[in-house]
């Protein structure tokens, strides 16, 4: 595989919109990182031994998701489903592969390799079509909460009380982020912090 191949990569616009202009956090662009993606991918295709999947709805292309500042792609190692995920290098993902190799898998996904040269991650791949953001709001914090409660579990050699507080105090003003409106209902907000406070014990 060669960069060629992927000279046609549509980037979410989501994710060129976050990147595209952004001075160096560490010593590349947003920009140019943004014109080294197919050759990073690839290269990475190439030392895990990666199969792009293209996904059926539009037929060309591997299929892509992002964050704020990375871009992941659904690849089969072999037979097996897998996502590489390739981050443009700054502060806050630096060491984002340590914390999943610590966790393994318990409360975020597993880390299968990484090649921090790349900010590149080999990631189990997740179903990208079942999203929490569909349920009910309650539904979905009892499933985050328990997905909190496994990673706090893993920090437990850190500052307990630090790391508990973190969580709740993170935990309820994602869920008020979500919930979209300037007025909340206070029984949900009650509920809210009832789930945090129980993940965090």
């Amino acid at each position: 595989m060669s960069p060629a191949d992927l000279d046609g990569l549509r980037l979410p616009r989501g994710i060129q919109e976050v990147i595209e202009g952004r001075p160096p956090a560490l010593w590349i662009s947003g920009s140019q990182w943004l014109v080294d993606l197919p050759r990073l991918l690839t290269e990475c295709a190439d030392r895990w031994d990666l199969r792009f999947v293209e996904p059926s709805a539009r037929g060309t292309g591997p299929q892509l998701w992002h964050g704020g500042a990375a871009v992941i792609v659904a690849c089969r190692q072999g037979r097996r489903p897998v996502a590489l995920k390739v981050t443009w290098p700054h502060p806050q993902a630096r060491h984002e592969h340590l914390a999943l190799r610590h966790w393994a898998g318990h409360g975020a996904v597993n880390l299968l390799a990484a090649d921090p040269s790349r900010w590149a991650l080999l990631l189990e791949r997740l179903d990208g079509d079942r999203s929490l953001e569909a349920a009910p709001l309650l539904e979905a914090w009892e499933v985050i909460g328990g997905l909190r409660a496994d990673v706090v579990a893993g920090t437990a050699h850190l500052d307990e009380d630090r790391v508990r507080a973190w969580s709740l105090v993170r935990a309820v003003r994602r869920a008020l982020d979500e919930a979209d409106t300037a007025d909340p209902d206070l029984a949900v907000v009650s509920r809210l912090i009832t789930i945090a406070k129980a993940m965090t014990q």
